[in-house]
């Protein structure tokens, strides 16, 4: 699953692939249609862990990995980039 989505990359939620690894992907986009991109694991997490936020409640974030896109069409680029400034 996408998640914490950006022009530049994005979070996926699931098993975590190895540092540095080339993964190509897909995924829907709302108002656009299909992603489809190629991108580089810069980060992973292997587990869920527990995370305090400042009033003292705690948030679970997911097992994944974070990437870096490296080749994502401009127009799909473009319509993160709305779809993350109108939130």
């Amino acid at each position: 699953m996408v998640r914490d989505l950006s022009t530049n990359g994005a979070f996926i939620a699931g098993d975590a692939l190895p540092l540095l690894a080339r993964v190509a992907f897909q995924f829907p986009l709302e108002g656009f249609g299909k992603v489809e991109t190629l991108a580089w694991v810069l980060w992973r997490r292997e587990a869920d862990c527990e995370v305090p936020l400042p009033d003292g409640e705690l948030i679970t974030l997911p097992r994944g990995f974070g990437v870096l896109f490296e080749s994502l069409a401009l127009e799909a680029r473009i319509a993160i980039h709305k779809l993350c400034s109108a939130s």
